[in-house]
């Protein structure tokens, strides 16, 4: 697909142009097609190979800044979820939180939830048991039941029960917001997620309190949760114009091109020149940054950092507020390695 729909330029580089459609998700982020550039298997055995395609142009540097923890910090704020705003405020790891709360036995007595030594304790000692609580944690932020847990850590059902339980103690807050979420959606018809959007729910709507859920319903209820916390992807949308509107009012508007996004992450083409570079990671960092609104917390922080590579595959990472000299050692140092 790559070969078929590139684009020769004078230069020898090949280019992809693809299509960036509004609308075209449940959740407002963008996708794309011809070619799908949203959907590059960056976890599989595939992903550095594809990724080493990417290559900027001679004396530029492909460069992209990814959200921190996006999805679970704007969970944490609209939630008010005490044990994930932890994770956020207070630096704890949330794996070992999560270890904690589901295989006490295999843990120390006498641990605590609310201790920062305890939590440092697992993450540096017990990262075995640490690891076994990411495959339930993940399954079940996504509303799957005890079934896939058993499934997954290959147990009882009565230890998958205990586990589903233990997950939705810890994070009652977030088991209230989907709760919440859910009763929008029948009473309503739709539920609200970022910046007013709305994603209707006729299922839940028609649904009669009280009465069995079908299939349809519950994965209805499930998917417009997470729609109201992954809408909020589309602060990269935002940023994403903000920063083009800032660049087009900058000397460097033909030093910077911005060629896509993909969820929570934006890509770019940046001359690799110290000032160039300094403006770019001042002013993108800024713009997404930005928390106003139902998303304002002096708890859970918004942000990003922007990484820089002569390709997509290799990729170093530049400190937020970087000294124009700090960005002169990094490019000497860490993009070309100069002595």
């Amino acid at each position: 697909a790559f070969e078929e729909l590139s684009v020769k330029h004078p230069s020898n580089y090949q280019f992809l142009k693809g299509n960036l459609r509004l609308g075209g998700t449940q959740s407002g982020r963008l996708s794309s097609s011809e070619p799908n550039l949203q959907n590059l298997p960056s976890g599989s055995k595939y992903g550095k190979i594809i990724k080493n395609c990417f290559v900027a142009p001679e004396g530029w540097l492909f460069a992209g800044a990814d959200f921190n923890a996006l999805e679970d910090r704007i969970g944490a704020i609209l939630s008010k979820d005490k044990n994930k705003t932890l994770e956020f405020s207070k630096g704890f790891d949330g794996h070992s939180l999560r270890a904690l709360a589901f295989f006490p036995e295999e843990l120390p007595e006498g641990l605590q939830i609310d201790s920062k030594e305890d939590n440092s304790l697992i993450k540096k000692e017990y990262g075995e048991v640490r690891g076994k609580s990411k495959g339930p944690s993940f399954a079940m932020q996504y509303g799957c039941g005890p079934g896939k847990i058993q499934q997954l850590l290959k147990c009882t059902k009565g230890k998958a029960d205990q586990v589903y339980s233990a997950f939705h103690n810890l994070y009652s807050g977030l088991a209230e917001f989907g709760q919440k979420n859910k009763i929008q959606g029948m009473t309503n018809g739709f539920v609200t997620g970022a910046f007013g959007l709305r994603l209707r729910t006729p299922k839940l709507k028609s649904h009669k309190s009280g009465t069995r859920e079908s299939t349809e319903v519950g994965s209805e209820a499930r998917s417009a949760s997470n729609m109201v916390t992954q809408s909020w992807g589309m602060l990269m949308n935002r940023a994403f114009i903000e920063f083009n509107n800032r660049l087009e009012k900058s000397p460097y508007i033909n030093k910077v091109r911005l060629i896509n996004t993909i969820h929570d992450a934006t890509y770019l083409l940046v001359k690799a020149e110290p000032e160039v570079m300094h403006w770019v990671n001042i002013n993108l960092i800024e713009c997404m940054e930005w928390q106003e609104g139902i998303i304002k917390s002096d708890d859970v922080k918004i942000g990003a950092e922007l990484d820089f590579g002569l390709d997509w595959a290799h990729q170093e990472t530049l400190h937020n507020r970087a000294t124009i000299e700090e960005i002169q050692e990094f490019l000497n140092t860490k993009i070309y390695k100069k002595d």
